[in-house]
């Protein structure tokens, strides 16, 4: 009898049996890695990157590619740190924030459907930008200094656990994403203007519309992941962030997303983030020089692609295969 599992090979089936098979490699060579606290621990240091994943999936799938995202999380987490030297209160600092880093993918957008240059080219341009005007903000000093109230929400626990406060972010996020790809109109809207633009312009799908509101979105959880990153190391300097944006964008490519826009899905990304962070953390763990860890993430990104593009070419034989018996 044929194992359900296997009767429809999916990427995220894959992404399954990887992440397993890295838990259990961990588990067999890194000491005491498979409890919970240490699993918990270990994700804290990986929460921002994954709240930048939330925000990635979308521009992806809807045909777009940010490489201002370190760019914003710097320039916001600059923000945050001078409205915080003002004499601001912390709660006011991070509406500000929030609202800062949502203007700057609005802009990114109004560039990109104003002028039609592709994504690439204006993030790139912005990256520079935002990451300049940190340093002009801060003239490479650091702001420190945060209220132990603020910084506890980034290194503290859930009372009586060993859940990172900052977790807690994970489950709302997924849950959101979720609801916009798979159950909402804009998320079928998201898919068809990744698959084809000018199809969809031609439908009666406000093409600029879909674009403005993913980048708007995509800004906010920038500026989300700044605040977050700021309460974890308690400290803002304009170099913060640096290289986030190809290791995020990786990882969700990683999750089966096409980079070139119209399929993805939030728990390939899920599944993709997991396996990442246990293979990283058990490579830190067992002292593996970080020029070796970027050459094995670098084969790991190239497999996945290779990999996923097989396995779609397959599913697609098997529905064509399907048709001509039915037709």
């Amino acid at each position: 009898m044929r194992f359900l599992f296997f009767a429809n090979i999916t990427w995220e089936k894959i992404l399954l049996l990887i992440l397993i098979m890295v838990f259990m490699l961990n588990s067999l060579f890194v000491p005491y890695y498979f409890s919970l606290e240490n699993i918990l621990a270990l994700s804290q240091s990986y929460i921002e990157l994954g709240v930048l994943g939330f925000a990635v999936i979308l521009l992806l799938i809807s045909g777009n590619i940010d490489i201002s995202i370190a760019g914003i999380v710097a320039f916001s987490a600059t923000i945050f740190a001078i409205c915080f030297s003002f004499g601001i209160p912390i709660p006011f600092c991070i509406i500000i924030t929030l609202i800062t880093g949502t203007l700057c993918g609005i802009l990114n957008a109004l560039l990109i459907v104003g002028f039609n240059i592709p994504s690439i080219i204006v993030t790139l341009a912005t990256m520079s930008v935002f990451r300049g005007l940190s340093y002009v903000l801060l003239k490479d000093d650091a702001i420190y200094g945060f209220p132990k109230s603020f910084t506890y929400f980034g290194t503290g626990y859930i009372p009586n656990t060993y859940v990172p406060l900052e977790l807690i972010v994970f489950p709302f996020l997924i849950l959101i994403t979720w609801f916009i790809l798979h159950q909402s109109t804009f998320g079928k809207k998201i898919y068809s203007v990744g698959l084809n633009p000018e199809a969809s312009f031609r439908s009666g799908i406000n093409v600029k519309q879909v674009n403005i509101i993913v980048f708007a979105w995509a800004g906010f959880l920038y500026s989300l992941a700044a605040i977050l990153l700021v309460s974890r190391i308690g400290s803002v300097r304009p170099n913060i962030a640096t290289g986030y944006e190809l290791e995020i964008i990786a990882t969700v490519v990683f999750g089966g997303t096409a980079i070139f826009g119209g399929y993805g899905n939030v728990w390939g990304y899920v599944l993709a983030f997991l396996t990442l962070v246990s293979m990283r953390s058990g490579l830190a763990l067992l002292n593996v020089p970080g020029q070796y860890m970027a050459i094995i993430f670098g084969l790991v990104l190239i497999f996945s692609i290779l990999a996923n593009n097989f396995i779609n070419q397959i599913n697609e034989k098997k529905i064509l295969e399907k048709r001509s018996k039915d037709g």
